[in-house]
């Protein structure tokens, strides 16, 4: 029983050690590298130097898997550190994790050992899948401002490209400009404006912008303007937005009930009955005193 006992902390310990580095790893932005090229988010710049130690194994397997090199590529620039952390680092960093959390699991029983190297092949995966929510958060609420934006530059007269540029130098830093910015680059290189928004709708990988890209690229190719277009996506975003709030406000009043069952009809019941109980106890042992 006492094996088990210590086993069971020692698993509790390692969760608890992932998941505040897991903490880390979403909040942590490592300096640029010696070599010009970003570090990338916190962990990975701590493993960085042994990754050469599982790179040619990890190159190995994803040259056997080329659909998976593509995954993993497609989640780092959904996450936005597609520019700073190849496939290979994040398979060199499910490799090295998963051997730490074995070498940690040696004295303990097979099953603690396999579910500590699990824990450590995944845990790039669940950071991947947290990053990813919160940075599409973050575009969504940038969305409806960027695009009344931009439409208000076209019907001024603006051309895209240079609509896109003054909204750049209106908006505050964060994903959604530096996915224009990488926009702007490519139309700058020759890529077509159908192209450059194809291509970044694909990196981000949120329904709304690939909804919001399909709809201009089809209303350009079709020969309407860009600006009737982006007016009439400003002002469907507006009615979203404000369906979206009235659809949270009803969310939360019923997500209100549970607490107020839990914690509020308590404590309203003991202000009720308590006194009564008390007084029917009191005139019970006074009767029984009487007596």
């Amino acid at each position: 029983m006492q094996p088990l006992f210590v086993e069971l902390s020692v698993l509790c310990v390692a969760t608890a050690t992932g998941m505040t580095a897991f903490w880390v790893l979403c909040g942590m932005r490592a300096p640029a590298a010696a070599a010009g090229r970003p570090a990338g988010p916190g962990l990975f710049a701590l493993f960085r130097p042994a990754f050469p130690l599982v790179s040619g194994l990890a190159r190995r397997l994803l040259e056997r898997a080329p659909r998976g090199r593509d995954w993993m590529a497609a989640r780092l620039d959904a996450a936005g550190y597609g520019h700073c952390v190849r496939p290979d680092d994040y398979l060199s960093l499910s490799l090295l994790l998963m051997l730490a959390l074995a070498v940690i699991g040696l004295p303990f029983r097979l099953p603690v050992q396999a579910g500590l190297m699990v824990l450590g092949l995944v845990f790039p995966v669940i950071w991947s899948a947290g990053a990813i929510q919160e940075r599409h958060a973050a575009i969504r609420r940038s969305m409806p401002y960027v695009v009344d934006l931009l439409a208000l530059c076209t019907l001024a007269g603006l051309e895209f490209g240079s609509a896109i540029d003054r909204v750049l130098e209106k908006i505050e830093p964060g994903p959604l400009g530096d996915e224009l910015k990488l926009a702007r680059r490519d139309m700058a290189l020759g890529r077509s404006l159908s192209g450059a928004l194809q291509a970044m709708a694909k990196r981000i990988r949120l329904s709304e912008m690939t909804s919001f890209v399909a709809i201009l690229c089809q209303g350009l190719d079709l020969g309407a303007g860009v600006a009737p277009v982006l007016s009439a996506q400003a002002e469907k975003m507006r009615l979203e937005r404000m369906e979206k709030a009235e659809r949270s406000g009803a969310e939360a009043q019923q997500k209100i009930l549970l607490p107020l069952l839990l914690l509020m009809v308590p404590a309203f019941a003991c202000l009720v009955f308590i006194p009564l109980l008390v007084s029917q106890a009191r005139s019970y042992l006074a009767g029984f005193g009487g007596l």
